[in-house]
């Protein structure tokens, strides 16, 4: 149930995101900081008052990996809302969908993880899904997608006279 949540709440935050996104993505990368932070604090400052904060004993180290994850998540912010801005929302939703695979990788890379075949084959179909659909349905002007498969004519239809016409 909260994995169905989660997915739930990214794709409503995804489509927010790119209606209301100016094309640089600072805009939005800074209200949805702003969001969060205020969503968490209270959560934080929950925690640190019941069982205290362990930041003063974090080290160089410890301050080296929070800047670093600071500094990772900005940019990955900003890097997102400005592509957001640049491709419709269903085409973003659908590159979302390779977030799994790039965790599948970064558990094999980092956490010296082994997977099971099981996910490797999940994360095969899944590359296999957004490839088939960035090979295969396009973007008009309009923003309308337009299926691109084999036999199809690329283009919208319209209607003059009652016949189906090609606009294209």
């Amino acid at each position: 149930l909260l994995v169905v949540a989660s997915v739930s709440a990214s794709a409503i935050f995804l489509v927010l995101t790119r209606t209301f996104n100016t094309s640089d993505g600072l805009g939005a990368s800074t209200w949805q900081t702003v969001g969060a932070a205020t969503c968490t604090s209270p959560v934080v400052i929950f925690g640190w008052s019941r069982d205290g904060s362990e930041l003063a004993s974090a080290g160089w180290v410890g301050w080296a990996f929070a800047l670093g994850v600071l500094v990772a998540t900005a940019v990955g912010s900003v890097a997102f809302n400005w592509g957001i801005s640049r491709v419709p929302g269903v085409r973003a939703s659908q590159l979302l969908n390779l977030t799994p695979v790039v965790g599948l990788v970064a558990a094999i890379v980092f956490l010296r993880e082994n997977p099971t075949i099981v996910q490797y084959v999940g994360g095969a179909l899944v590359l296999l899904a957004v490839a088939v659909l960035v090979r295969f349905v396009s973007e008009d002007d309009d923003g309308e997608e337009r299926s691109g498969l084999p036999g199809e004519e690329l283009g919208s239809l319209g209607e003059e006279e009652g016949k189906v016409v090609d606009v294209a």
